[in-house]
């Protein structure tokens, strides 16, 4: 595995914590990833108090998101 996902990219900056995304995605913690396929949200993965999120959270995203485990 390259570490890469077939797809685009969109980040945001909620540090603001009146930033309606928290309220939208329902994010209770960052770093949080969310994928979607055809607009609606396909998986997600929310980092841990303290510790964020590592290479292998990386890679069991890939897994959970439909037809890219394969490295499709």
């Amino acid at each position: 595995m390259d570490g890469t996902l077939p797809a685009h990219l969109a980040i945001a900056d909620i540090t603001g914590v009146k930033d309606p995304l928290w309220e939208t995605f329902s994010l209770r913690i960052t770093p949080s990833l969310v994928t979607f396929e055809d607009g609606k949200l396909v998986s997600r993965l929310d980092g841990r108090r303290f510790v964020g999120l590592d290479r292998g959270d990386l890679a069991r995203l890939r897994e959970m998101v439909p037809g890219r485990g394969d490295g499709a």
